[in-house]
């Protein structure tokens, strides 16, 4: 029973592929291709601003695993340019995004489980895990919300010299605000 379940899950993953993506690959477009094109509706680039063709193309992009296209997808709906603001969605595609390695997009996430944006309800528990993923990559941005959560005391222990750590680590990838924070704390 269980393997039938997984065959049918496989088989409606790859119907979904190949309804995004099959009609780019007859057209010669990869994932590249569809991502410009994506941007080129989305600014009106050479041709009519379209968010709803933006999104098409985003969307036929990330089917290929084109990250940046998941990333641009969560955040129109993030901020609710030419859509109405989803953050639902936006957790969708920032947590495809995510899971493929993209630390902005982690960040992205962690924000809207810290800012409360789903319900309302800050949820430092959902925040802290994202980022703290995304600063172990390099992200100067989540350094500095993983930093303020410890010198704040959002959902962990109030702890300076964590605050500080965090705060020096993005100073030293040249962020301003993490070098503000740090000479603060100091």
């Amino acid at each position: 029973m269980i393997a039938s379940r997984a065959y049918t899950e496989d088989m409606n993953a790859l119907a979904l592929f190949l309804s995004l993506a099959a009609p780019a690959l007859a057209a010669g477009s990869g994932p590249d291709a569809l991502f410009a094109e994506g941007k080129s509706y989305f600014f009106g680039r050479g041709v009519a601003q379209s968010c709803p063709l933006a999104i098409k193309s985003y969307e036929k992009a990330a089917a290929f695993g084109r990250v940046e296209a998941m990333r641009d997808i969560g955040e129109i709906y993030f901020a609710g340019n030419c859509v109405k603001r989803d953050m639902p969605k936006a957790r969708e595609w920032f947590a495809k995004a995510a899971a493929a390695g993209d630390a902005q997009s982690m960040t992205n996430l962690g924000f809207i489980y810290d800012a409360g944006l789903l319900d309302g309800k800050r949820d430092f528990a959902g925040a802290l895990p994202w980022y703290r993923k995304a600063a172990e990559l390099g992200q100067t941005r989540a350094m500095i919300n993983l930093g303020n959560m410890y010198r704040l005391g959002d959902g962990v222990p109030r702890d300076r010299d964590e605050a500080l750590r965090w705060f020096r680590l993005a100073e030293k990838k040249g962020d301003r605000e993490g070098a503000r924070a740090a000479r603060e704390l100091r």
